[in-house]
């Protein structure tokens, strides 16, 4: 599911938006750059599905890392989310009728660009990057929440997370942010000038002198790829011999917004350097942060795993509460506070606080085990901004699978059941078998 949603989000929302459009942030950044440069006439594959094929070949020192470092099955997950992400994207590119070249959720974002506006491409820009990153928030929450992740970065946070007990959320974003402005430049710079909006053009030509702006009219003039006819009413048409000290008729805003919503037209000099620039700090990479930002609020949301809080617990049953804790596999450091007598319906007990810092999603397993151990005791919830010191993010699941299997081989009922239903399921594998070879 996760895997679908993320095909059908990228399909739909990012790549929607051209070359010239969102980029989704981490590794897939990359794989966007990657579909962009060898387009369609290079390795004959659409951007959409060449997008797909670049995310996995990127992916791929990830997942030899994952393999030696982090561990099989958190890798094959992983690799399965990136295969299968292909695998969907081959399916709904085949459909007929709602395929991304032919059907467009929303509005058609290439037709709305194409379009010579000042600002509706902008602002619809804007609203595919909300609704990508919410999508994409909620499909990598999904993956997540089953102990995967969707490769990249996600390895290098799982190896430092188990390696050395430390979070690097913040860092992990921070290279993130760095792939998403590094390859926004880069796809600015290889870019062509015809596929640069009108709007970076016009407010470059707005702040030319009268003989710059001369010149580029010339050039256009002479480039042939404006109408010049006279009495013509077609956008592209361009007066000729017009000077830029008279403007009754034609003034200069009016001139300088034909050259600049003319894609064909490209000569302009060693003006195209700050085009580009002003397209880089444009709606395109600010879009893309808005994108970024709202994945990573959403995915806090559905699946806060930094999120952490210091619980208190007030118990009657303080040690066994420490005991399960620990053999749960909390590895960090239990606060008794002092015992406290409390006044209970009609009699007066003996109580302890408990104080402990979690993360919200290692807390919720154990959360049913520590009510079995106590049923009234009473939990509070802090959140908590930050842990300094000696301090383990993650439980220790080995520790934890231990304490489960020296439970289930002391506990002789448990035993005694399991025994009872590997003989019934082996008796049931010695029929079938016995029937086949009738058969045969």
């Amino acid at each position: 599911m996760a895997a679908l949603a993320n095909t059908i989000t990228t399909d739909y929302f990012i790549l929607a938006t051209g070359d010239t459009g969102l980029f989704p942030g981490g590794t897939a950044t990359i794989a966007r750059f990657l579909s962009i440069v060898l387009n369609k006439e290079v390795i004959g594959l659409s951007s959409s599905s060449s997008f797909f094929i670049f995310l996995f070949v990127v992916n791929l020192p990830f997942f030899i890392f994952g393999f030696i470092k982090v561990g099989t099955k958190f890798t094959l997950t992983s690799l399965l989310y990136i295969l299968l992400s292909i695998g969907w994207n081959q399916i709904i590119t085949r459909l007929p009728v709602i395929n991304p070249s032919e059907w467009s959720l929303i509005i058609n974002y290439k037709i709305i660009s194409s379009l010579p506006s000042e600002w509706s491409s902008k602002l619809w820009l804007f609203v595919f990057s909300i609704f990508g990153g919410f999508f994409l928030g909620l499909t990598y929450s999904l993956t997540y929440r089953v102990g995967s992740s969707t490769a990249g970065t996600d390895f290098i946070s799982a190896y430092v997370s188990k390696k050395y007990s430390k979070q690097i959320g913040s860092i992990n974003m921070k290279i993130n942010f760095i792939l998403l402005v590094v390859f926004v430049i880069l796809n600015t710079v290889i870019m062509p000038i015809n596929k640069i909006d009108a709007t970076e053009k016009l407010s470059v030509l707005s702040t030319l002198s009268n003989e710059q702006f001369t010149e580029i009219y010339n050039k256009a003039i002479n480039s042939k790829q404006f109408i010049t006819e006279l009495n013509s009413h077609h956008h592209f048409y361009l007066p000729t011999n017009w000077n830029v000290t008279d403007n009754t008729i034609w003034t200069r805003d009016q001139i300088a917004q034909i050259i600049a919503s003319n894609s064909k037209f490209t000569d302009y000099g060693n003006l195209i350097t700050i085009i580009k620039l002003k397209f880089v700090f444009g709606p395109s990479l600010f879009a893309s942060f808005i994108c970024f930002i709202i994945q990573g609020v959403v995915i806090d949301r559905v699946y806060p795993k930094n999120r952490l809080f210091t619980v208190l617990i007030s118990t009657t049953k303080p040690k066994e509460l420490k005991n399960y804790l620990f053999d749960a596999g909390y590895r960090n450091n239990i606060h008794f506070l002092e015992n406290q007598t409390v006044k209970k319906e009609n009699g007066y007990i003996a109580q302890s606080v408990i104080m402990i810092h979690i993360g919200l999603m290692d807390w919720k397993p154990l959360q049913a085990g520590a009510n079995n151990i106590d049923p009234d005791m009473m939990i509070s919830f802090i959140r908590t901004k930050q842990v300094k010191g000696p301090w383990s993010y993650s439980l220790d699941t080995q520790k934890r699978e231990l304490s489960l299997y020296k439970k289930v081989i002391t506990d002789r009922r448990m035993m005694a059941k399991i025994e009872k239903e590997a003989i019934m399921l082996t008796k049931q594998k010695i029929t079938n078998d016995k029937k086949l070879k009738t058969k045969n």
